[in-house]
């Protein structure tokens, strides 16, 4: 097989090229949503990125335009809004418990979705809350 020469773009200008930032960039690929660099050192050819910008809006409706945020963020964030004592491991429980999906994982811990963790039922959480708290 024939190897291309290095050339194109890297990640960075490759996610600006398609209005995409470099976390959402990564998601897309993880979930197939993004093609893969077609040239030798991570880099995507013009040809790659101009097809590859059609596909951005599906990334965007996908993941959103903020970051993903770890466990601790994600507690933090239900406990200012639900007015809850939510700590990290509460987050891990709503995981388990598949009322949150990870949607991908950073430095080997996993993320979530801000919208995921802001749609989550506040019911829900009081429980694992309540449950971690006893009586």
């Amino acid at each position: 097989m024939e190897q291309k020469i290095a050339g194109g773009h890297g990640t960075t200008r490759f996610a600006a090229m398609i209005g995409l930032s470099g976390w959402q960039v990564r998601l897309g690929r993880e979930h197939g949503l993004l093609p893969d660099p077609d040239l030798d050192g991570e880099r995507w050819s013009p040809e790659l990125a101009e097809e590859a910008r059609a596909k951005a809006a599906h990334v965007i409706a996908a993941f959103g335009n903020d970051p993903p945020i770890g466990a601790a963020r994600a507690a933090d964030r239900l406990a200012v809004t639900l007015g809850l004592d939510v700590e990290r491991p509460d987050v891990e429980v709503l995981v388990t418990r598949g009322d949150l999906r990870v949607v991908s994982h950073y430095r080997e811990y996993p993320v979530y979705l801000r919208r995921d963790v802001d749609a989550l039922a506040p019911e829900a959480v009081a429980e694992v809350v309540a449950a971690r708290k006893g009586p």
